[in-house]
């Protein structure tokens, strides 16, 4: 048996180009002081529904792809891309999942996911021995020295271009360690000496409530793991609250605070307090002009799933005496300031009010015959946050609701030849199915339903 998250490693660096007209192609970019070479130039077309063909000319050479048509602003710099999947062969990226289901044992699965060359994934896995295992999986680039690839560097350096790729031994692997379990959840995993797999700063909430959780368990059972799958206490909001409440002066606010058991369950009043208290301290910290702005700081606040990397970064921040973002401020005072913002409604209103999403058909996205003919769903409320283990994430994108949340759940026992699983949908693409989104009520009270093989 097996399960797997996204790993979120860097598997992509923007370079700069040299560009100016010319060549057989129409473009050519330089290498070293002098040196032009002509770009490959291959045309796109995109369909587009309801207007006309949309054609767009694409310049690539060795190291990536142009970012924009040089065409239009004429001789100069450019980005260019350089992507993993475009240099490796794919085919392992599809083999992967066909070999996974005919492996016979933990260390079989664990060499066949290493081959994988796309995307980043980090999978957990056991076998009726009595084995377990975590494998990463990916191929990444060997940068320059100690560069990380954050930055874009000069094309026309080819010191600076990739050179090869990093050894599979330095993919994260753990077989059978002494605790007696493995988990991963989207956690930062990079090997302790470098170099950086996952170049972006990421929580690890999750991962950390999960192991306490089996930490826990004498021996786990069936129903420890689905309460395990449904669990929506936060680490970020204790340790939050760690920090902030020693600075806060004796309120009902903060007795409210100090009572919470820092779980975001539907009808928790205190989690809206929390998370809006949150909000206001971001804003003290980093939504000033000298900071990262305010409208910005509003935006990164209220979508956790794309602005993690920010906001894992403030977190740590708070955790310091002394820093330069402090900006000579008393970090106290800044943490009563945020405090003084929140009013007594605040104290009111469950989560259940503020995080709540509907099951839509993207067909006809938000228009009033998906809800006639019943594609919608009434609104529901989604429990847990971006640093639960049951991950309820629920924001805007433009006119569009999002979520980051759980899209299968499955428990088995190596005893059985079952599993308990559950989804939020249905086995059926038809609307006039009845399994078209019956698992739905299982999904949202928790319930599984059996498989057998």
């Amino acid at each position: 048996a097996w399960g797997v998250t996204y790993m979120k490693g860097d598997t992509i660096d923007f370079f700069v180009e040299d560009c100016r007209p010319g060549g057989e192609t129409g473009w050519q970019y330089r290498r070293g002081d002098d040196k032009w070479h002509d770009f490959e130039r291959r045309t796109e077309v995109i369909h587009r529904k309801g207007n006309d063909d949309l054609r767009l000319p694409v310049y690539e050479n060795d190291v990536g792809i142009l970012e924009t048509d040089p065409t239009s602003d004429g001789a100069g710099y450019y980005l260019s891309t350089s992507w993993a999947g475009r240099h490796v062969s794919s085919a392992k990226a599809v083999t992967t999942w066909l070999d996974l289901t005919r492996a016979q044992s933990v260390t079989e699965a664990m060499d066949v996911v290493s081959h994988c060359t796309q995307p980043t994934l980090c999978f957990v896995m056991a076998d009726r021995k009595g084995h377990i295992g975590l494998q990463g999986c990916g191929s990444f680039p060997r940068r320059r020295g100690r560069h990380s690839g954050l930055a874009p560097l000069p094309a026309w350096d080819s010191r600076n271009h990739w050179q090869g790729w990093l050894d599979r031994s330095l993919l994260p692997s753990v077989y059978d360690p002494p605790e007696g379990f493995v988990a991963t959840a989207n956690e930062e995993n990079n090997p302790p000496d470098g170099p950086l797999l996952v170049t972006q700063t990421v929580h690890d909430y999750r991962l950390r409530r999960i192991q306490e959780r089996l930490r826990e368990l004498p021996r786990a059972t069936v129903d420890d793991m689905q309460r395990l799958q449904y669990d929506v206490v936060s680490v970020q909001a204790r340790e939050f609250l760690d920090i902030v409440l020693p600075h806060l002066p004796e309120s009902a606010m903060k007795s409210q605070l100090a009572a919470w058991d820092f779980s975001y369950d539907a009808d928790s009043t205190t989690a809206t307090l929390f998370q809006r208290l949150y909000r206001y301290t971001m804003m003290e910290l980093l939504g000033h002009e000298r900071g990262i702005g305010w409208r910005r700081m509003v935006y990164l606040c209220s979508r956790a799933g794309f602005s993690s990397m920010v906001l894992t970064a403030a977190d740590r921040l708070l955790r310091r005496d002394q820093s330069w973002w402090w900006h000579g401020r008393n970090k106290g005072e800044m943490f009563r300031r945020a405090a003084a913002k929140l009013t007594a409604e605040d104290r009111q209103v469950p989560w259940s009010e503020v995080n709540y999403f509907h099951f839509a058909n993207r067909f006809f996205s938000n228009h009033r015959v998906g809800r006639l003919l019943g594609y919608h769903t009434k609104s529901i409320p989604m429990p847990g946050c971006h640093a639960t283990p049951f991950q309820g994430h629920v924001f805007q994108t433009a006119r569009r609701e999002a979520t980051f949340a759980p899209s299968y759940h499955m428990v088995t026992d190596m005893g059985t030849d079952q599993i308990w699983s559950n989804l939020p949908g249905g086995p059926s693409e038809s609307r006039f199915s009845s399994f078209y989104r019956n698992d739905i009520p299982r999904w949202v009270t928790g319930e599984y339903k059996i498989v057998r093989v």
